[in-house]
């Protein structure tokens, strides 16, 4: 098989140290507070996930580590290599390799995300008793981030902007998609991208409304297209779910003032307010890598876009989430059938 240079991305804590006492009365600085997204790892579901997985030791391994550095330099030291263990940790699960730690899945993912979030609330709530600027929380949450996601291990650079991610290496690959989880029972190429955001909250309970702000914004298109083939991807037995080639958008015809959706994609000189994949985080996600595509003038010669994957549904009777479990077999199904689809897809998009 002749080699290929396509990069497939896998789209990613308490301190026990006392507190120091100051030598003259001052007032205490407020604690560095855990984000919204943190504080869920406190719930019941995160800590059955940790457990029935064995990742629930990584939080403790990493406080000590992390609490046993008398610097910057050694904190960033701690941090690469325990992000970086935690990725191949997980990669090793997944792939079979090593103990499953429990009776979750190896296929299931969702330990890695809820033991990076571990991690990240530790780093953001760490006083250590050598102070720690702003700056430097800032880079260490920047490393954690990379290393744990794996960034490091498929030569991603080390910027933490999409454009600087892909940049280097958009005239390298054979081929390149953002992939994200879409509508029930369906796979969708998304023909098109629109340049807006909808407010839609993130998983930071944060929403932001207008249009996509990107560099040089004078020169800024309201849409961009896949050039993923997307016929052929659409035609090919890829697996168990149908895939669809998405066309419809939501425009502001030009001259118009009211949003309408358009099936067959955009009129001239319309104004986006939802790709086809609508206006949330996947479809600006999109609508970057394609515009850093065409701005790189790779529009006819590299093929990419954006993925919708099916949501990924519990089975028959666990659908309640008040009192479904955190898996069942109908779950692990759809799970390894949309993985396997996945690559299928990408396989006939680079074959095609």
């Amino acid at each position: 098989m002749t080699s290929l240079r396509v990069r497939i991305g896998m789209l990613g804590l308490v301190l026990l140290a006392g507190p120091v006492v100051p030598t003259t009365a001052v007032a205490a600085e407020a604690a560095p507070s855990a984000t919204v997204e943190e504080q869920r790892l406190d719930r019941p579901v995160p800590r059955e996930i940790l457990e029935r997985s064995g990742f629930d030791a990584v939080t403790r391994h990493f406080t000590r580590a992390l609490g046993a550095a008398l610097s910057y330099a050694e904190a960033r030291k701690v941090v690469v290599r325990e992000g970086s263990g935690l990725w191949r940790r997980a990669v090793d699960r997944a792939q079979g390799r090593g103990p499953a730690g429990g009776d979750l899945s190896r296929d299931d993912d969702r330990p890695l995300y809820w033991a990076r979030l571990g991690m990240t609330r530790e780093v953001r709530t760490w006083e250590p008793s050598f102070g720690l600027t702003d700056a430097q929380r800032t880079a260490l949450l920047g490393e954690l981030e990379r290393t744990s996601r794996g960034q490091d291990a498929v030569r991603y650079p080390a910027g933490q902007r999409l454009k600087r991610a892909l940049r280097p290496y958009l005239r390298k690959v054979d081929l390149f998609t953002t992939v994200s989880q879409g509508r029930v029972g369906r796979f969708d190429v998304e023909r098109t991208n629109g340049a807006w955001r909808g407010g839609f909250p993130d998983n930071e309970n944060i929403g932001v409304t207008g249009t996509v702000p990107v560099g040089d914004p004078a020169s800024q298109p309201q849409w961009t297209t896949t050039t993923l083939p997307y016929k052929a991807i659409v035609a090919a037995d890829t697996g168990r779910f149908p895939v669809y080639d998405n066309t419809s958008v939501t425009e502001i015809p030009a001259g118009g003032t009211e949003a309408v959706v358009r099936p067959d994609g955009p009129t001239e000189g319309s104004t986006a307010r939802a790709g086809g994949g609508g206006n949330y985080l996947s479809n600006e996600i999109a609508y970057r890598a394609t515009l850093l595509r065409d701005r790189l003038g790779l529009h006819d010669v590299l093929p990419g876009g954006h993925v919708h994957t099916p949501v990924l549904e519990f089975g028959a009777g666990n659908t309640d989430p008040a009192t479904g479990a955190v898996t069942d077999p109908g779950f692990v199904r759809n799970r390894v059938d949309i993985i396997a689809q996945v690559r299928a897809i990408v396989a006939v998009a680079v074959g095609a």
